[in-house]
């Protein structure tokens, strides 16, 4: 198990002492990894001490706070590296939101179904705005850009397999978002599926021991959408202005496509390249992939064009802005997991 914790109060050590006592005899459990990152209130340190003179319990520490995601990949490299027979990790938060019956329950049912999983609070009246707001928000967009639907995206309360764990340090986010854009990996792999499991739902009023940040976490979260949703739309009003241009002086609806995607092309991918996905991969195989999914993304246009015009009657330029609709979330997911994935690294 692992527990990424950044000044925390006695939540954490009551946590970790039921656990322990839950987990005695238990073969589900293999002991429990906290990653101090990088505390300094003296109280928040005690309670590192105190976790220390616990049996199955090690303390690893950040010198300065990183954030959860840098925390959580610490934890996951030590484990994938000291930790070889565990075939999956839980992680839970530190700050008292997740019941020991249900972080057990949660390994126990990865090692039945070989599968991961995420704990699913249940949104009620007593959930701080904050984070009923988030969930919402978060649970949508990750259902249009995967096309899976997940209750509570922002659960800490999770079941990683081992196998996994090397992707998983690819990524580059470092705070909240980490586990968000975790779990697009996870729904990405259709032969992995992430399981849904129902858990309590405990929140202190006013949640005062989270250290999430509504406005900076979000815009973290969906930082990456957001540049795409910027840059596309330039890209795809050039696009549009000149194909406008080009069928306007008569030209007719393939050739007007390829004059106007080849006009807009080096804004695209100069765009997606470095501002989007601030990719470092090799530079050939991202124009050559992006050079074959705008010719895909051509044909169909065409194509879907062609027919609105002869079967509907409906302008070239009016079909033109529906299909590039169609087509836009499937372009974005290519892009981020075929064409700018992170490069390959080794693990830790």
């Amino acid at each position: 198990m692992l527990v990424p914790a950044y000044e925390p109060n006695e939540a954490l050590q009551t946590l970790i002492e039921e656990l322990l006592a839950l987990a005695t005899g238990n073969p589900a459990f293999a002991g429990i990894l906290v990653v101090n990152d990088g505390s300094v209130e003296p109280e928040a340190l005690q309670i590192f001490d105190n976790l220390r003179t616990l049996g199955g319990v090690r303390v690893i520490e950040h010198a300065v706070n990183a954030g959860k995601g840098a925390a959580l990949k610490t934890g996951f490299s030590y484990l994938y590296e000291n930790q070889t027979d565990v075939d999956f990790i839980v992680t839970a938060d530190a700050d008292g939101q997740h019941a020991p019956f249900d972080v057990m329950r949660l390994a126990e049912r990865a090692i039945a179904t070989g599968n991961p999983n995420i704990g699913c609070r249940h949104f009620s009246q007593g959930v701080p705005w904050r984070s009923r707001f988030g969930n919402w928000m978060t649970a949508r967009v990750f259902r249009l850009t995967t096309g899976q639907s997940l209750r509570d995206t922002q659960s800490g309360l999770r079941t990683y397999r081992r196998v996994d764990l090397p992707q998983m340090l690819r990524i580059q986010a470092t705070r909240y978002d980490y586990e968000f854009h975790c779990l697009f990996h996870l729904a990405k792999r259709i032969e992995v599926p992430l399981q849904q499991v129902p858990i309590e739902t405990i929140y202190e009023p006013g949640n005062p021991t989270s250290h999430f940040n509504p406005l900076l976490d979000s815009v973290r979260i969906y930082a990456v959408l957001l540049r795409y949703v910027s840059v596309s739309a330039l890209s795809a009003l050039l696009d549009f202005l000149l194909f406008s241009l080009l069928t306007t002086l008569d030209m007719s609806i393939g050739p007007a496509l390829v004059a106007a995607r080849i006009g807009s092309m080096p804004l695209y991918f100069y765009g997606m390249r470095n501002v989007v996905f601030r990719s470092k991969g090799r530079q050939l195989y991202q124009v050559a992939g992006t050079l074959m999914l705008m010719a895909v993304h051509v044909a169909f246009l065409w194509m879907f064009i062609s027919y609105l015009k002869v079967a509907f009657g409906i302008h070239p330029v009016v079909a033109m802005l529906l299909g590039a609709s169609t087509f836009y979330v499937g372009t974005f997911m290519v892009q981020k997991y075929v064409i700018y994935r992170a490069p390959s690294k080794p693990a830790g």
